[in-house]
């Protein structure tokens, strides 16, 4: 089951991939690259980061330009 830990620990993930994001902006990496370039060795030891990182990367991204979903607007 999921634990306080686990939320935790994806928390820190979802912030570590968004610094990483930035950090790319900041070197004037393409949007779409930035996906394909940034890495988190500090989670390369979870089951399957290899396949995931890319995808999770770019729904962070995602996010960021459309907001989170699903997005209802207040009022």
């Amino acid at each position: 089951g999921c634990t306080k830990v686990h939320v935790e620990e994806e928390k820190q993930f979802i912030s570590d991939i968004r610094n990483a994001i930035f950090a790319e902006f900041q070197k004037g990496t393409p949007a779409f690259e930035i996906p394909g370039v940034i890495e988190l060795p500090q989670y390369s030891h979870w089951a399957h980061y290899d396949d995931w990182l890319e995808i999770n990367a770019l729904r962070v991204m995602l996010d960021l330009w459309m907001g989170p979903y699903p997005w209802v607007p207040e009022g």
